[in-house]
């Protein structure tokens, strides 16, 4: 197959509202620690920017995958709305739930098809990735070596329900059990970091342009494991196992084959070091273990509690779904009772999907997104590989790292070839 080429400069492309659109939806990712309510503080900010950017969206020029993910989100509608009116549910908790999930599709399909710039993102999840990494690192050996918390919210303002002093005395409490801090950066929870780190990570492994910051990359997997998030370090392996036989398979000389084997070697005699000498990576090692069993407390009740309720479901419920919104409702109605049992709809968002749309949306979200998966760069087809993964224990679901891992993979097309401050058009000839 031959192909043409157009070259034009990216600063004659990129708009002031791009990268204004392009910087608000990144910085939700540390906006969002903050709520006003039961509204993230950069919920609020997206609101204001769709309102101002509103005139300028073209509604109706869809391609194929977004017409899937309409068909997804058409048929969650129906199915949640068909579950509420048939088993008589209470509407207010599935009508929050579906504005949510609304807000989150509207700013991934409507506004960032429009508005998103793949390169600026990149730049700026860099530059946000090497301060948060920095920070963390001095989180975690400042309490270390000198017993220092120092904080990574600000006083005065509401995380998610909890005070800046809930939070500093649990974390507080928990590292004069553990010997050591849980950096959480300037986000929420130290497994939020370990998600957008493991993405900018795998993002600079696997760059359009080829090259590959050594610095960076050590920076990122140290922050990652001071976060001694199990979730986080997965993901990190995962980028590393996709980045090492994405180089085997290649047609390399024997020097450059040596090279990427003695890169392996290394990682893993540096690992091996670590998990003997230091408790940290031991504490890590024994939660990834223990994954699934009641004694890992949260951990098992995101990856084992949605699956769990999903056995005990009817047929019908299983192949149709219950809804969003609707699993309290559903859970007392049909006296569902497991043995993750938690006070609040807390799953991982994998199991969270397939419950609430069951077997038929999760087939349905899945030709959504792998029907044009052969059309992506590596960044592309790993951001949703990580996105996945990480859905087995996390909830993620109409979040900020959700928008932000799906707006990469979206705008990842192959037909885009960057290099240096120009991109390249490949249009197909037949």
């Amino acid at each position: 197959m031959s192909y043409s080429s157009e070259r034009f400069n990216l600063r004659d492309n990129t708009t002031f509202p791009n990268k204004f659109f392009t910087f608000c939806m990144v910085s939700m990712i540390v906006l969002n620690t903050y709520t006003i309510g039961p509204i993230a503080i950069g919920e609020i900010l997206m609101f204001g920017v769709f309102l101002l950017f509103v005139s300028k969206v073209k509604i109706g020029d869809s391609n194929s995958a977004e017409c899937a993910f309409y068909l997804y989100v058409g048929y969650s509608f129906i199915t949640t709305v068909l579950n509420v009116v048939v088993f008589d549910l209470d509407y207010q908790s599935p009508t929050l739930r579906m504005l949510r999930d609304a807000f989150y599709l509207v700013l991934i399909f409507v506004f960032a098809k429009r508005f998103f710039d793949y390169q600026y993102a990149i730049r700026l999840m860099n530059i946000l990735a090497v301060i948060l990494s920095t920070y963390i690192l001095i989180q975690f050996f400042a309490y270390l070596f000198f017993g220092v918390y120092i904080p990574g919210v600000m006083p005065g303002l509401n995380v998610g329900g909890r005070s800046f002093d809930d939070i500093k005395y649990n974390m507080t409490v928990t590292a004069s059990i553990l010997g050591y801090i849980r950096p959480n950066g300037f986000l929420a929870e130290p497994s939020n970091c370990g998600h957008f780190l493991a993405l900018v990570l795998f993002i600079n492994l696997h760059h359009d342009n080829g090259s590959i910051q050594i610095p960076r990359i050590i920076l990122f997997v140290f922050a990652i494991l001071c976060t001694t998030s199990a979730n986080g370090i997965v993901l990190m392996c995962l980028a590393f196992l996709i980045w090492f036989f994405q180089k085997i398979k290649k047609p390399y000389n024997n020097n450059q084959l040596r090279n990427v084997l003695l890169f392996g070697w290394i990682l893993l005699i540096v690992a091996f070091i670590a998990y003997t000498n230091f408790s940290v990576v031991q504490n890590v090692i024994h939660r990834l273990l223990l994954l699934g069993s009641k004694k890992q407390g949260s951990g098992a009740i995101r990856v084992i509690r949605g699956f769990m309720f999903y056995k005990e479901l009817p047929l019908f419920s299983k192949v149709f779904g219950i809804g969003f919104g609707n699993f309290d409702g559903i859970k007392s109605l049909m006296h569902i009772n497991t043995e993750y049992e938690y006070d609040v709809e807390y799953m991982s968002m994998d199991s969270y999907i397939l419950v609430s749309v069951g077997i038929i949306g999760v087939a349905l979200i899945l030709l959504a997104l792998f029907h044009s998966f052969d059309r992506k760069t590596m960044v592309g087809k790993g951001s949703i590989l990580l996105l996945i993964v990480m859905g087995i224990s996390s909830s993620v679901y109409s979040t900020a790292i959700f928008a932000v891992y799906l707006a990469i993979y979206l705008h990842s097309d192959k037909s885009k070839i960057v290099v240096g401050s120009y991109e390249y058009k490949r249009k197909y000839l037949n």
